[in-house]
């Protein structure tokens, strides 16, 4: 999959540059709910690619297709890609034309979904709002969040978590699973840098 191998390295350049661009999503947006499963503000499931460009006339998209004929358009917020980091990246099934992934970058704007966790939402408030407690997987300076284990936060929505001032390895302190009610990580101002929503 997708964000299993590619998550963390966009989310580690967009944690990279500020927020001085606006980002061309703001003019394209009044909605910016995610309902896991359902939508991501105005793109659902059934989003076409020609629907997409007209949703956001105005946004700078990428193209890339792999190996298997999958399509993935990744949607920058300014012209000039190589000092930008990408405000969300949407990939499509081939056989069916459907939209099966979209992963939202740090500085996109205010996605939020409805139980109120957004960017920057610090990892004890998920740990809170999901009522139990949920396994992280370490990726060198990040915790991916992508199972939470039966709780209120819905299975088809994933966080990647960062600590805003610490950029070391946190394999040197931290096991490769651990889970979000750990002492290691409670207290530790992580906080979510990356969201991806899947469509079953």
């Amino acid at each position: 999959m997708f964000v299993r191998k590619s998550l963390f390295l966009p989310v580690a350049i967009a944690s990279l540059w500020p927020t001085a661009n606006a980002a061309a999503l703001s003019s394209a947006f009044n909605d910016w709910v995610i309902v896991p499963k359902v939508r991501v503000g105005p793109i659902g499931k059934y989003t076409s690619v020609q629907a997409l460009r007209s949703i956001m006339p105005n946004a700078v998209m990428r193209h890339q297709t792999d190996s298997h004929g999958e399509k993935t358009i990744v949607i920058y917020r300014t012209t000039n890609r190589q000092h930008s980091a990408p405000d969300l990246t949407i990939r499509w099934r081939k056989r069916h034309r459907v939209i099966s992934q979209i992963t939202i970058y740090q500085f996109a704007g205010p996605w939020r979904t409805p139980m109120g966790i957004r960017m920057s939402t610090s990892l004890e408030s998920v740990h809170k709002a999901n009522g139990v407690r949920f396994m992280l997987i370490r990726r060198k300076g990040y915790l991916h969040a992508k199972s939470f284990s039966g709780g209120k936060i819905p299975e088809n929505i994933e966080f990647a978590f960062r600590q805003p001032t610490a950029a070391g390895d946190l394999r040197q302190t931290l096991p490769a699973d651990v889970h979000s009610g750990h002492p290691q990580v409670q207290g530790k101002k992580f906080r979510i840098v990356g969201i991806v929503i899947h469509f079953p």
